[in-house]
């Protein structure tokens, strides 16, 4: 998430000089794996977290894919 903060300075009608500052913060830490970011404002073992829940499931799906192969009869030549 960013935050944003606004600073508008006003002068009387004679200038009408109006002077607006925007400032917009970005979270500076983030995880990239791959040319994949991972933007979060959690703390690093958040992304860690994160990160192990994801693998976790690829490893999963990885053995899933196997068993079905095994099932169905199929074998690497």
């Amino acid at each position: 998430m960013t935050d944003t903060k606004t600073i508008t300075i006003e002068e009387d009608e004679d200038d009408q000089t109006i002077v607006t500052v925007e400032q917009t913060s970005v979270p500076e830490e983030s995880l990239e794996i791959g040319g994949v970011k991972l933007v979060t404002d959690l703390p690093w073992y958040g992304n860690a977290a994160i990160l192990l829940v994801l693998v976790t499931l690829i490893y999963i799906g990885k053995k899933n894919i196997d068993r079905w192969y095994e099932k169905t009869g199929r074998k690497d030549d």
